[in-house]
This record gives C-alpha cells, structure tokens and sequence, in this order.
C-alpha cells in the first residue's frame, strides 16, 4: 500500500512540476532532463509512468490544465442563478494570481496555439476541452432559459460559444498587454452582455 501511494506521489510530483516548465517554457522547450533533476526523481522512475515526452505532455494537458478550468467553472456553472455567479467570479478573476499569472496566460491557450497545427493529439485534446467548455456554459443557460431567467429567443449555445470564445482571447490579450485595467474592462463588458440574456 505504501508503495502505491508513493509510486502515486511520484507521478503527481512529475506532472505539477511539467505543468510549471509547459506553462512557463511551452511544449517544445520544456526539457525532461530539467523536469527529472527538479522533480528529484530517475529517468527510470519518469519512463515508468510516462513512455515518452508527448505522454507526459498529454497528460498535463488534461489532468493538469482543463482540469483547472473545469474546477473553477463547474461549480459556478452549477448554481440556479449562472448569470450571476459568473458576474461575482469575472468580478474577482483580476484579484487571483499575481503578475507571473498574467504574464504566463492560460497555459491552455498557450499549448494549444503552440501544438494544435503540429501535432493532432494536442488539438484533439484542446478541441474536445474547448467543446466541454461550450457544452457546460451552454447547459447552464437552457436550464436557466427553462426557469425563465433567460429570455425564450435566445441562442444557449451561441451565447456560451461567445463567452469561451471571449474568455480565451481576453486571456490571450492579457498575457500580451500585462495591463490588469485591460481585464477589467474585458470582463466588464462580458458581464454587460451576459446581463442582456435576462429576461
């Protein structure tokens, strides 16, 4: 049982530590020799867990990076009232995270814009995230439309595509600008279109 758990740990250590290098490097130059010297464990111990570097990619990429994204959307996109839970955590999202945040980006848009033309298992996995990202803004709205806080002509699922859409480019632009007021106005103006769904 002991050697499970550790055997766990060391996998985990190895993708939160590839996660910083990705986030920070990108794909292409992140090294598997820097991630076994500040993970401190053997090339053995990191081959046993993962055949080859586009494993290891692949899976920081979903237990790592969409991972993160759903755990901070999921329970917002669970409460009765969605438009208001995301107005309250759009409000916030200029607070989280320090300045190597903003500079670093969202480290999905980062991997994806870096891999998704070279290489097709990186843009499945980023496409199928992106595809979830709709499914759960748009299931969100319909069950508000549903209740009727949601006005009937409105498009669910346009509307949440808009809103990804919106949220990854900010994200984008953000990381290019290093303005944190330029986030503000960008979510600003999100939470003035979301309001615009109401009935």
């Amino acid at each position: 049982m002991v050697e499970i758990r550790d055997s766990e740990l060391t996998r985990q250590t190895i993708l939160e530590i590839t996660a910083a290098e990705m986030w920070k490097n990108g794909y292409k130059a992140t090294s598997l020799s820097d991630i076994i010297s500040k993970a401190n464990v053997s090339k053995g111990a990191l081959y046993h867990h993962f055949k080859n570097k586009q494993a290891l990619g692949y899976a920081v990429f979903e237990e790592i990076f969409a991972a993160q994204f759903y755990a901070m959307f999921e329970p917002v996109l669970a409460q009765e009232d969605a438009i208001t839970a995301l107005s309250e955590l759009f409000s916030v999202i200029p607070t989280m995270g320090c300045e190597d945040d903003m500079i670093g980006g969202c480290p999905v848009n980062t991997i994806s814009q870096e891999m998704s033309s070279q290489d097709e298992g990186f843009r499945q996995r980023a496409n199928t995230m992106y595809q979830k990202k709709v499914q759960m803004f748009a299931e969100a709205f319909e069950r508000m439309q549903q209740a009727d806080k949601i006005k009937s002509e409105v498009d669910c699922r346009a509307s949440a595509l808009l809103i990804v859409s919106c949220f990854q480019g900010m994200m984008s632009l953000v990381k290019v600008s290093r303005d944190r007021q330029q986030m503000i106005d960008l979510l600003e103006g999100m939470n003035n279109y979301l309001g615009t769904l109401r009935v």
